[in-house]
């Protein structure tokens, strides 16, 4: 990543991709686990000030890491892993740390879930 003085690496990532989503552009772009870590704690902080929900202003770091799993579910295994390998806690909401190896193995983890749920 591009170092611009006076700029958090979220508003550098920002910058970057105007019109995406600053998590998609994140784990596209970061590759180093100390960037990785650092967008964690900078992105909460974006989510206490800038998300308009109070739940999530009231816990940045939730929050933040549940944004993040979430989207790794549209990463890649190397990423999903990379990520995970970074950021202690970091979690897909439905796969949890888990990299699931293939599309079918992800839609049969999913449905193991929801019937756990229903029991």
């Amino acid at each position: 990543m591009i170092e611009a003085k006076g700029q958090s690496l979220v508003e550098q990532l920002i910058a970057h991709n105007p019109e995406g989503h600053v998590v998609f552009t994140a784990i596209r772009e970061l590759k180093d686990p100390g960037e990785m870590r650092r967008f964690m704690f900078e992105f909460a902080q974006y989510v206490a000030d800038n998300f308009d929900d109070e739940s999530a202003r009231r816990n940045p770091m939730q929050t933040a890491g549940q944004e993040i799993g979430y989207i790794l579910g549209y990463a890649g295994s190397e990423t999903k892993q990379a990520w995970f390998d970074a950021v202690e806690g970091l979690e897909h909401p439905i796969f949890g740390r888990t990299v699931a190896s293939s599309p079918e193995q992800a839609v049969e983890r999913g449905m193991q879930d929801a019937q756990a749920k229903f029991k």
